[in-house]
């Protein structure tokens, strides 16, 4: 009884790896689709089994170097360039993923900001007095600042304009006596 069992694993494990064969699965894919007619007319044709089976043995004797050419090209562009064109389409997906991405940020960071100026905006309108009042004493502060600088700067013109004046007197006063 192991015996058997342990055949019939082998059978299939043995099946499992020829069905399962990327090649093979294609080329059995490729040919089934290319040749889908002569497939339907075996199993869904009319009239007996054996001339449907007849017919389609006529066929398979048939194909042409032409048609195993065809059948692999079909099967490696299936194996090799499919794969590089799903990958070359997860690229551009993935660059395209990122750009609407950092636009949904943008979109989120232009919405923030805006939600920023009408808190402030709001803010200022309810404690529009209390603003307006601090801009007042800050108004009178600069004031009074200018108005000190202007009395330092009159000041000092009177002390110069008071050099100036005794400067002059004394120079006044030497030239009488040298005449």
């Amino acid at each position: 009884m192991q015996f058997l069992k342990d055949l019939i694993s082998s059978f299939y494990k043995n099946i499992d790896a020829r069905v399962n064969s990327p090649i093979l699965g294609t080329l059995s894919a490729v040919f089934v689709i290319l040749h889908w007619d002569k497939f339907t007319l075996l199993f869904l044709g009319s009239g007996t089994i054996d001339a449907r089976v007849e017919n389609f043995k006529l066929f398979l004797n048939e194909i042409t170097a032409f048609d195993y050419f065809l059948l692999t090209v079909l099967m490696l562009a299936y194996l090799f360039a499919l794969p590089v064109a799903n990958y070359l389409i997860e690229l551009l997906l993935g660059a395209i993923e990122q750009v609407r991405y950092r636009f949904s940020i943008n979109q989120k960071v232009d919405r923030e900001k805006e939600r920023a100026r009408l808190i402030n905006s709001k803010y200022k309108a309810e404690h529009e007095s209390e603003i307006a009042a601090q801009e007042i004493i800050e108004e009178i502060a600069f004031s009074n600042e200018k108005i000190e600088q202007q009395k330092l700067l009159t000041e000092d013109i009177r002390q110069r304009s008071k050099s100036a004046h005794e400067i002059i007197q004394s120079m006044l006063e030497k030239s009488k006596k040298l005449n």
